[in-house]
């Protein structure tokens, strides 16, 4: 089994971040903690149809303009998904309104291995070394990426930089990632 590249951090800014954590994804989670408590206890399967709808409200997402039969046929493919699977996002690409940033969303809530997509996180990708594009188009390479990096930090980060929480690894390193990322927007 052949072992990954590192992505190429800044080891020094990485491990300044690393400390920071904690704070940052506390920060960031109060900005979202009802309805993400809500929806990490209350998303069960089999999904029905509104789950899409509740995922949206929570998280003040445009909801995309579904056809019918278009909806229950996207929550079957993305609930059949496993991580870190997102190959079959592609076949969405008739859904006008559906972006990578909603589509990430669903998937976090379907499954909470897959990482929430969106501007702050990418911009603290870049802070950390790592130019990560932002779009809205739903591509499955850039998403895949942004999996990989996500996956590396998990990899990285030291246990006593970890808060204990109810939510997964994943989302304390993309929350973290999003106020680091809004602190840059905002300075």
């Amino acid at each position: 089994m052949a072992v990954a590249e590192p992505l190429g951090f800044d080891e020094p800014t990485l491990h300044a971040f690393f400390e920071r954590v904690p704070e940052l994804f506390r920060r960031e989670q109060a900005r979202v903690h009802e309805p993400y408590q809500f929806l990490l206890y209350h998303v069960e399967h089999p999904l029905a149809e509104s789950t899409t709808d509740v995922i949206e409200e929570g998280f003040a997402l445009k909801h995309p303009m579904w056809n019918p039969g278009s909806r229950r046929q996207a929550i079957d493919l993305l609930d059949h998904l496993r991580y870190p699977d997102i190959s079959p996002i592609a076949d969405l690409r008739s859904i006008a309104g559906m972006n990578l940033n909603v589509l990430s969303h669903y998937l976090h809530f379907f499954h909470h291995a897959y990482p929430i997509y969106d501007k702050p996180s990418c911009k603290g990708l870049e802070r950390l070394g790592f130019p990560m594009p932002y779009t809205l188009v739903r591509d499955r390479d850039i998403y895949g990426l942004y999996i990989a990096a996500i996956e590396e930090l998990k990899e990285r980060i030291p246990f006593w930089c970890v808060p204990e929480t109810n939510v997964y690894l994943t989302r304390i390193v993309q929350g973290a990632l999003a106020a680091y990322g809004a602190e840059a927007a905002d300075g």
